[in-house]
């Protein structure tokens, strides 16, 4: 996890630093480290959608979103588009980890769940891999937004 003034992030606001980091983010502020700050642990630590999941959707907000001032046929093209590529993110993430829900992915961690998802091994052994979901997560973003840039 990344750390900020001695204090570690969870995983949503670790998936936003890093992604800054490889990709700035021109809508980052103070506010929306706030909100992301609601995210870890499965959203209010519900276990709910995982953090480093739901921080990279924000990232895709912030480079892809509308702000609800664009005219009409652009912010529902680019509402469209943004939702797209975010759903085509959550995909891939259940399909690597097996599942974007927050307590399914601690269960599947310390083996009181059957693991699921093509990077996890059968036989490897229990552990937390939460910052991997977050490097997972933070690189895939860096990815998408790139190509979308060169396009």
């Amino acid at each position: 996890m990344e750390t900020a003034n001695g204090n570690t992030l969870n995983c949503a606001e670790s998936v936003i630093v890093r992604v800054d980091r490889n990709y700035p983010l021109s809508a980052l502020n103070d506010s929306v480290m706030r909100i992301a700050s609601m995210c870890g642990g499965g959203i209010c630590g519900s276990g709910q959608i995982c953090g480093a999941a739901n921080g990279a959707t924000i990232c895709l907000g912030l480079a892809l979103g509308t702000d609800g001032t664009e005219e009409s046929d652009l912010f529902k093209e680019r509402r469209a588009f943004a939702r797209n590529i975010g759903n085509q993110f959550l995909q891939e993430f259940v399909e690597a980890w097996g599942t974007t829900d927050c307590r399914h992915l601690k269960a599947m961690d310390s083996g009181a769940m059957n693991p699921a998802g093509t990077l996890r091994i059968q036989q490897e052994p229990v552990r937390d891999r939460c910052d991997e979901y977050v490097q997972w997560s933070a690189e895939k973003i860096v990815e998408i937004l790139s190509k979308i840039k060169e396009e």
